[in-house]
């Protein structure tokens, strides 16, 4: 497509799905998660009250000491195959 030319209703480009515009805070990155785990920190984060954690804290603290585990990365790996067999 050139830069003159519009994109018609069929086309990829007007049935791409938009972007979300969303300030970026530094020092992190979006990731998609289930609705299951998301639910989870959610709770945590209802439990907390002085200060109210933000779910990027939460997040970053559940990996980082789930990563100090023995056989973590095995671990992940196993479960991530069951996930995905169990969408497919």
């Amino acid at each position: 497509m050139n830069s003159t030319s519009k994109a018609s209703p069929t086309s990829p480009a007007s049935t791409a799905p938009t972007a979300r515009t969303s300030a970026v805070t530094p020092g992190h990155r979006s990731v998609l998660i289930a609705d299951n785990a998301f639910d989870t920190l959610r709770d945590i984060q209802v439990q907390t009250t002085d200060p109210r954690l933000d779910l990027k804290d939460l997040a970053t603290a559940a990996v980082e000491l789930a990563a100090e585990q023995p056989g973590f990365q095995e671990s992940v790996v196993a479960r991530a195959r069951e996930l995905l067999k169990s969408r497919l």
